[in-house]
């Protein structure tokens, strides 16, 4: 299931086969039909399907309008009735995460109250979901938008057809960006998180243009998402915590916890702050004359 471009296909054939494949892939795991497959990864690798679908449509999102408008929302809506199954999975790695960092032996200890009752926690959302035959509902769902895929209002092709819309999302990295630095809020790098992975879903998908060209590119998209992401994860560790906190003070060392999460988030901006420099160091429009460039000579 390739997550690129292919030269020989127009613009409206290579979106309308990655959304195809994409969409097959989800529902495929949302039904069960995936044998060997455990409930988490399911889920994962449902989300990244969906989130990979939304962003491929952003691309080309100025030409689609209302179609647009219409397949995100219900695409969005899949998605968050998913991550509560998604984040306490995230939880539980960003708490693993904390103990590998230096001096995060100390913590195991403290900490293993935090643990049980994270995967009790994680235990009871399965069991919800399986009562409420929620995944085979949401697979559903995203049958729609894959009929819909089969009618996509896509005439337009070559660089022009996603020219503004890897733009758009370029410039809104750069301003999530700004907006973070700023204020340094979770909201706003939660926010940047999203622009940053739309972008870099639509490197990937351009990848052939470039070959090695740009591959540090890529990876450096890469560390940055996944600097967000753990930032983000213990984030809601920490209020995971403090919601257990209210039920047991005594049982939880929300101070140690503060203090171990507060490190490592402090590292974990710094880093992203660094990286997300020279990411959106272009201004939008010489970016995107370098990927014309790049398209026409591919």
């Amino acid at each position: 299931m390739a997550f690129n471009f292919k030269h020989r296909q127009t613009v409206r054939q290579n979106v309308k086969r990655i959304a195809t494949e994409q969409l097959d892939s989800a529902i495929s795991l949302l039904s069960g039909k995936k044998r060997g497959v455990r409930r988490e990864e399911s889920v994962h690798d449902v989300r990244k399907s969906i989130k990979k679908t939304r962003a491929l449509l952003r691309m080309v999102r100025p030409e689609l309008g209302v179609f647009f408008q219409d397949e995100n929302v219900r695409l969005r809506d899949v998605g968050r009735q998913l991550s509560e199954l998604r984040d306490a999975a995230a939880t539980i790695a960003a708490l693993g995460s904390l103990r590998q960092r230096p001096n995060g032996s100390a913590l195991k200890k403290d900490l293993a109250p935090v643990r049980r009752y994270l995967g009790l926690q994680k235990r009871q959302l399965e069991e919800r979901t399986v009562a409420r035959k929620l995944l085979p509902h949401l697979a559903v769902e995203l049958r729609k938008t894959r009929q819909s895929i089969r009618h996509l209002p896509l005439k337009t092709d070559g660089f022009k057809a996603i020219a503004d819309g890897l733009e758009q999302t370029f410039r809104d990295g750069r301003e999530a960006l700004a907006a973070a630095q700023n204020s340094s809020a979770i909201e706003d790098y939660h926010e940047w998180r999203k622009r940053v992975k739309d972008h870099w879903y639509h490197v990937r998908l351009l990848n052939r243009l470039w070959g090695d060209v740009m591959s540090g590119y890529e990876q450096s998209l890469k560390e940055l998402e996944d600097a967000l992401g753990e930032d983000i994860n213990l984030s809601r560790l920490e209020e995971q915590v403090q919601g257990l906190a209210s039920q047991d003070g005594r049982r939880v060392p929300v101070t140690t916890l503060h203090r171990a999460v507060g490190s490592a988030s402090h590292e974990l901006r710094d880093r992203a702050l660094e990286i997300g420099a020279k990411v959106y160091a272009e201004k939008p429009r010489e970016f995107i004359r370098q990927l014309r460039r790049l398209w026409k000579a591919w």
